[in-house]
């Protein structure tokens, strides 16, 4: 069951960005698959583990959809960065527990 979180509009577009583009997602699966096989998965590692990734996906974000004078930073501050992670890592533990990776 997927835990409520409080997204911003800015979060919930990085994190549709990042399910969509199967480059970004299919890193952060692997990454969250691999702990949640070895019994050793973390959710706030996971989040930091995850950023790495929404940094890229933030900055590949703003090359097609920010103009010249937008930072990728200001578009999706961390908080926005690290709540679109943990909804993603919940959504992957989610599908975990069903038995679906």
């Amino acid at each position: 069951m997927k835990t409520e979180i409080t997204n911003t509009i800015e979060s919930r577009e990085l994190e549709l960005y990042i399910e969509n583009e199967k480059a970004w997602i299919e890193r952060i699966e692997a990454m969250a698959v691999k702990r949640l096989k070895a019994g050793t998965f973390d959710l706030t590692l996971g989040i930091k583990g995850a950023m790495h990734t929404a940094n890229l996906a933030a900055k590949d974000y703003k090359l097609h959809f920010g103009s010249m004078t937008d930072k990728w930073s200001d578009m999706f501050t961390k908080k926005d960065r690290e709540l679109a992670c943990e909804s993603i890592l919940l959504g992957i533990v989610a599908e975990y527990k069903l038995g679906n990776y």
